[in-house]
């Protein structure tokens, strides 16, 4: 903690004493200070989009801990650090992390604290293409905000983790969603909720209902509170338009997202906007565009496996919709490589679909 001062202060070492100078308790009390300042300052990064940097100071803080033995802040550090992972794109350890926070904060005894370790758990095993365990841990943060009477903007949270999460339950949980948003005050989690009913109302087809809770939802979220999903929002308001069949301001929403984007420091969140760009592109009969920007996200070698099978993925209908069904059929196989090394079944079934869609066309049109 003197050195963490001394460099602040731009001190010379050693000026405010030594470690060494502190009774057993003090150093104790002085390892704690230090890691809640390195803890803090991974917390700063985090929100600036500085995930490398938060990382580092987050395994720092954690370190700093491992002789304190302080379960509260060590609790918050293995929360952070799912979040950082995430934004990483290291989404196998951010659910090996979670599974871990879940644990140990069941093991406080706390419902506040179990909840939120279960809509972190959840959101990072569907990144991680683990529907399952996605969908069970923000059902069971459902029913322990209910069983315990937890605050309502936890409640939300879970609500939209189970929404986010394609559980069983979704249609009543976005009912539930609705009513809980219109008590919240206008902040970022109303944004929050606005954007995950929007994303429901895309998928039911209500697109007068999506595009007035996005709209809803651009303006609550905010880059000081929650610099992440301000910066993801116009992709993810992107892709919902196209996967529901509207074209009408998806331009724009791209163009938000990339001048957001490059604020980010997260590659994978860019990938992924290269394939919503060229979905578009491929709407608008530029295919060749499309295969373009996907091309260029492949140039990232440090992409996690589950993003690179979806760039493969999108590579392989851009090529197939030019009638060249040998390389989709190649680039398809990719994916499904990726798909697999990820883990993800359901993702790697559709390749394996797309390649036999692909192999029997190909039977047909040389019959």
């Amino acid at each position: 903690m003197l050195r963490y001062f001394e460099t602040k202060l731009n001190l010379e070492p050693g000026t405010l004493g030594s470690a060494s100078d502190l009774s057993g308790f003090g150093r104790r009390k002085a390892g704690e200070a230090e890691a809640v300042a390195l803890y803090s300052e991974a917390v700063l990064s985090w929100r600036q989009g500085s995930f490398g940097l938060a990382f580092e100071q987050a395994q720092d803080a954690r370190r700093q801990l491992s002789t304190v033995g302080r379960s509260d802040i060590t609790l918050l550090i293995g929360a952070l650090l799912v979040e950082i992972n995430i934004d990483l794109g290291h989404y196998r350890e951010a659910v090996a992390e979670a599974t871990a926070h879940l644990t140990a904060a069941r093991a406080v005894g706390s419902s506040l604290l179990e909840a939120r370790a279960g809509i972190l758990t959840s959101k990072a095993a569907r990144l991680d293409g683990d529907a399952r365990l996605a969908a069970s841990s923000a059902a069971d943060a459902v029913r322990l905000c209910q069983s315990a009477h937890l605050p309502m903007i936890v409640s939300a949270q879970a609500l939209m983790a189970a929404i986010s999460a394609g559980h069983d339950d979704a249609g009543a949980y976005a009912h539930e969603l609705e009513e809980s948003a219109a008590a919240l005050e206008e902040t970022p989690t109303r944004g929050l909720a606005e954007w995950v009913l929007g994303n429901v109302a895309w998928h039911s087809g209500d697109v007068e209902a999506g595009k007035a809770a996005h709209d809803r939802a651009n303006q609550l979220l905010s880059p000081t509170a929650d610099f992440r999903n301000w910066a993801r929002f116009p992709r993810v308001a992107a892709e919902e338009r196209l996967q529901a069949g509207c074209e009408d301001g998806v331009a724009e929403l791209l163009r938000e997202a990339k001048s957001r984007l490059d604020l980010l420091e997260s590659a994978d969140e860019l990938a992924t906007l290269a394939i919503v760009r060229a979905r578009f592109a491929r709407a608008q009969g530029h295919v060749d565009e499309a295969l373009d920007d996907i091309r260029a996200a492949l140039e990232d070698a440090d992409l996690p496996p589950s993003t690179q099978g979806r760039l493969y993925l999108a590579a392989a209908h851009a090529y197939g919709e030019q009638g060249d069904m040998t390389q989709a059929t190649a680039v398809a196989l990719q994916a499904a490589r990726r798909f697999t090394e990820a883990g993800d079944v359901n993702q790697a079934r559709t390749a394996w679909e797309f390649v036999d869609e692909t192999a029997q066309a190909a039977e047909q049109a040389n019959a």
